[in-house]
């Protein structure tokens, strides 16, 4: 374990297992944003409209990081990767449950395919455009969500494992089950069409030594 940020984590998830309170809330002030606009970035953030998402947000955040057995990674990255899906599958469960209870209703709309055509066609369905700007802390831009949601399924994800999970080329061609030159090749054709989708060049913040990482291939490297 030679990134200190990961030795930082493995101690404040002991913590939170022990539970110290400081160490779970020190967890939460760390990832609990970022780990939001994963969810965001895959399922929309109009999924906000069916569930309530930051109960489930914080709810399974704190649960997953007091019995952490589930993560078997060994890079931030994919803690990320696993404290999203942990989220995105509560979200999923707890949707379900919401449509049983309320089947007929004209509330109810169908989200059975996650991430997918209903969500690119939700994402433009409200029309407007917001100002191109930096992604924040909190959300994801509103045009940045739309050109992620509008990219083909594996296009996105590739883009949200390398550029907001900050996972290796390795270790997504690993999760993706694609070797590493189709990996690059997904995640240049997906930044080549954000770009055309934005038409300006989107960024998205990361925690890397460089501070935001533009969308470029040129700048996304294997380091």
């Amino acid at each position: 374990m030679n990134d200190p940020r990961l030795e930082q984590t493995a101690l404040l998830l002991s913590g939170a297992q022990a539970g110290d309170p400081g160490a779970a809330e020190e967890l939460f002030r760390r990832y609990l944003p970022r780990v939001r606009r994963i969810v965001a970035a895959r399922m929309g953030s109009r999924l906000a409209e069916l569930v309530e998402l930051d109960d489930i947000l914080q709810e399974t955040f704190l649960d997953a990081c007091r019995s952490p057995s589930g993560w078997r990674g060994c890079t931030l990255g994919s803690f990320y990767n696993w404290l999203a899906r942990s989220v995105e599958n509560n979200i999923a469960d707890q949707w379900r449950r919401a449509r049983a209870a309320k089947r007929g209703s004209m509330r109810v709309r169908h989200f059975a395919d996650l991430g997918a055509t209903t969500h690119r066609e939700a994402a433009f369905a409200g029309g407007g455009e917001t100002p191109s700007r930096v992604l924040g802390n909190r959300e994801l831009d509103a045009r940045l969500e739309r050109a992620l949601l509008l990219l083909r399924d594996e296009f996105r994800e590739v883009v949200i494992l390398r550029i907001l999970c900050e996972m290796s080329f390795e270790e997504i061609a690993a999760e993706l089950q694609a070797s590493e030159p189709t990996v690059r090749q997904w995640l240049s054709r997906a930044l080549r069409q954000m770009r055309m989708t934005l038409g300006d060049s989107p960024h998205i913040p990361g925690e890397r030594a460089g501070g935001a990482g533009a969308l470029r291939p040129e700048n996304v490297d294997d380091g």
